[in-house]
C-alpha cells in the first residue's frame, strides 16, 4: 500500500510534498507532519491521541469513519451519493498549548485546558477576578472574560489579536513562566 501511495502521489504531481512511511505507527515519530490522513479503529486513535498533541498547532488530522475521543472536529464531510460504507471524514486541528498564566493588558489570566476548551480566571491589577472561558482551534484562540471577548492567534509564548466589548482594539499577551 505504501508503494501504491507513492505511485499515486507521483502521478498526481505531489510526490515532492508527501512522505509515506512503512512501520509501526505507535513507534513512529511524526512530529514534523502537518497533515495526517487516517483510517484507524477507535482504539488505535485513542492510543495515538497523545502523539497527535505533539504536532505543531494547526496541523490537520483527517480521520475516515471514526472520531477521535474527546476532540471536537472542525469539519465533517460525507462521501458522495454513491458511498455506501466508510463515508464520513472528520477534520481535526491540533490545538496550541495555552494552559498556564499569561500577562494581558487587563491583568493576569490563568488558563486550564482540556484539548480545545479553555477555562480560567482573569485577575485585574486592582485584585478583581473574572471568570474566563474559551476555545482553541489550531493556533487560533477565542475567549471571554467579563464583558470582553478576545480573538487572536497563538505563536509560542505570545498571543495577540482583537478584543471587543468594554475593551476594544488590539491586544497582546505573553506567557508567564511558572
Amino acid at each position: 500500500m505504501v508503494e501504491l501511495a507513492r505511485k499515486n502521489a507521483a502521478a498526481a504531481g505531489v510526490a515532492d510534498r508527501a512522505t509515506f512511511v512503512q512501520g509501526d505507527m505507535f513507534e513512529a515519530d511524526f512530529k514534523q507532519a502537518t497533515v495526517l490522513a487516517l483510517f484507524l479503529l477507535p482504539g488505535n486513535l485513542r492510543r495515538l491521541a497523545p502523539k497527535f498533541l505533539e504536532l505543531a498547532p494547526g496541523s490537520r488530522i483527517v480521520s475516515n469513519t471514526y472520531r477521535i475521543d474527546g476532540w471536537e472536529e472542525s469539519e465533517t464531510t460525507y462521501g458522495d451519493s454513491f458511498c455506501i460504507t466508510w463515508c464520513m471524514a472528520y477534520l481535526y486541528l491540533v490545538p496550541a498549548k495555552v494552559a498556564g498564566a499569561w500577562r494581558l493588558p487587563d491583568g493576569e489570566i490563568r488558563f486550564t485546558q482540556d484539548l480545545q476548551s479553555l477555562s480560567g480566571t482573569l485577575v485585574h491589577p486592582c485584585g478583581r477576578y473574572e471568570s474566563a472561558t474559551g476555545e482553541v482551534k489550531g493556533d487560533h484562540v477565542r475567549f471571554s472574560a467579563g464583558l470582553n471577548v478576545y480573538s487572536g492567534r497563538i505563536r509560542g509564548d505570545e498571543m495577540s489579536g482583537e478584543a471587543s466589548g468594554a475593551r476594544s482594539g488590539f491586544w497582546r499577551a505573553t506567557r508567564l513562566k511558572d
